[in-house]
């Protein structure tokens, strides 16, 4: 795993974590959307299937950038395994 993996697999951490401390929350079957977790009241159920599709959006969309910036990407230097802010042709 290189530099850049790392970053994207942390920012895909962070963001998983906040997905399930603000999960959507209906009221009566109806959406009302996000609620820290700690102040859902008795009225309110989380979405569970919101929050499932988007664990999977983010699972799917951080898969995608993870492997795109593996290395032997044009965006790494494959000497030194480096990120590059611009692509310089060899």
């Amino acid at each position: 795993m290189n530099k850049a993996q790392r970053r994207v697999a942390f920012v895909i951490c962070i963001i998983i974590v906040v997905m399930f401390l603000f999960p959507p929350v209906s009221y009566d079957g109806a959406y009302r959307g996000y609620e820290f977790f700690a102040k859902i009241t008795s009225g309110l159920n989380i979405n569970v299937a919101l929050l499932f599709v988007q664990l999977l959006g983010v699972l799917l969309i951080g898969a995608l950038v993870f492997f795109e910036v593996r290395t032997g990407s044009p965006l790494i230097d494959k000497e030194t395994n480096e990120d590059h802010q611009h692509f310089k042709p060899k």
